[in-house]
């Protein structure tokens, strides 16, 4: 490029021409490199090498940022694989878990264990008696060496002869071993002997007897409680009553188990 073309008059004028012609030239297309930022220069724009180092700069934090979120993002994504993952198992050993079907206990050779809590509530007002009582038991099994996923709550225990009124009240079959037992303490009032059937529970309203199934509270008032689950004529006994962790309203007074 630092020749003019041939079959071209020489003149000083088309010479500086192609002297400013090749100068460009080798600006544009060098043969030697040169840094950007020198060749900008040269060029006459080198305020365009300064927006374009400002924009790296910002693209550069732009991608840092980018990496960031995608590792948060990751993350979470992983915590709540996770998460899913402890919900899946949690709900597939619930499915695992044996039910009380309609609040019953099952037969007495099917359940490996039982606790017992005892509940006082001794400033019961007068109004609610009718449908609360002031002992109560909740009763937690284990079926064949799992725990059911009910648990069978508010026992509401009654004098003897309370007990056997209820009994003498119900419509249909009653066991004659209820019956019995009814007929038994029929005439026990101690607020230190207490009697209490379970009840069922139902899709619609109502909550009927369990009649072959009833629990006996005594030796309460001394502070050495005994309980007597029956189960079709079959017993479970429990004297071994540890005073539980709560004393306040809603806690069980105390608590105990029996385990084959």
């Amino acid at each position: 490029m630092d020749a003019e073309p041939a079959r071209f008059g020489r003149t000083d004028d088309a010479g500086d021409v192609w002297k400013a012609i090749g100068h460009m030239m080798r600006l544009v297309s060098p043969d030697d490199e040169v840094a950007i930022e020198r060749r900008l220069e040269q060029l006459g724009i080198s305020v365009l090498g300064n927006i374009i180092t400002e924009q790296q700069v910002q693209i550069s934090s732009y991608q840092r940022q980018i990496a960031l979120l995608t590792s948060r993002v990751a993350n979470q994504e992983m915590a709540l694989e996770r998460l899913q993952s402890d919900v899946s198992r949690l709900l597939a050993s619930i499915d695992m878990r044996p039910h009380l079907i309609g609040g019953r206990l099952p037969a007495l050779p099917e359940i490996t264990q039982l606790k017992v809590q005892i509940f006082h509530a001794p400033d019961l007002p007068v109004k609610e008696r009718k449908a609360k009582t002031e002992w109560t038991l909740r009763l937690t099994a284990w079926i064949n060496g799992l725990r059911a996923v009910e648990e069978i709550k508010s026992v509401r225990l009654y004098s003897g002869r309370r007990f056997a009124q209820s009994v003498g009240q119900l419509k249909g079959e009653v066991p004659a071993g209820t019956q019995e037992f009814a007929d038994r303490f029929a005439s026990e009032d101690s607020e230190d002997f207490l009697v209490g059937m379970l009840q069922a529970t139902t899709r619609g309203k109502g909550t009927p007897y369990i009649v072959d199934q009833f629990c006996v509270l005594q030796n309460h008032l001394v502070g050495d409680p005994q309980v007597v689950i029956s189960i079709g004529g079959q017993e479970i006994r429990i004297s071994n009553f540890r005073p539980a962790a709560g004393t306040k309203k809603g806690h069980a007074k105390w608590w105990g188990e029996w385990a084959r």
